[in-house]
């Protein structure tokens, strides 16, 4: 090695795919929209998700409604999530984990879920519709409410009205 010759710094191993979905997903989303068997629901609460490490929290008007942890597997697209409750405002979740899909776009998580124990059917994507049994969810990543978000597809082919 020559005298201003300095040892080549050794790069950081890149983040794995399961390790940036996962950091990706910690902190508080907000429900901005949801159905309920292809019905809209109305947002009459507030309701904030919290992801901290593999636990989650679903507060109400700032009550604590559920809570458990959380599993996914970024290897399929849509990810496939697992949700085990501790506590449930609905006693049907305390019977059996949670399989539904999750898809995670910037400041934005859409989820499906179906009946605690059964998996979505994922063929359908991201829609519940009539007598399906499942709940669609869009979150928006608190403190993104006021639109972080694209206006204009990256290919300039299409924009927000």
């Amino acid at each position: 090695m020559a005298k201003n010759d300095k040892p080549e710094a050794k790069q950081p191993e890149p983040e794995s795919v399961s390790a940036s979905v996962f950091k990706a997903l910690q902190g508080e989303w907000q429900v901005v929209y949801s159905e309920l068997n292809g019905e809209m629901t109305p947002l009459t609460e507030k309701i904030i998700l919290r992801h901290q490490g593999n636990n989650f929290t679903v507060t109400k008007n700032g009550r604590v409604a559920y809570e458990g942890t959380f599993a996914i597997n970024v290897i399929p697209m849509p990810h496939v999530v697992v949700l085990n409750f501790r506590k449930s405002a609905f006693e049907g979740y305390l019977a059996a984990p949670r399989v539904g899909i999750a898809l995670l776009a910037g400041d934005t998580l859409k989820t499906v879920f179906g009946p605690a124990g059964l998996p979505v059917e994922t063929q359908r994507g991201f829609q519940s519709f009539p007598d399906s049994d499942t709940v669609m969810t869009i979150h928006q990543r608190v403190g993104a409410e006021r639109g972080t978000g694209m206006t204009v597809s990256a290919s300039k082919s299409v924009a927000i009205w």
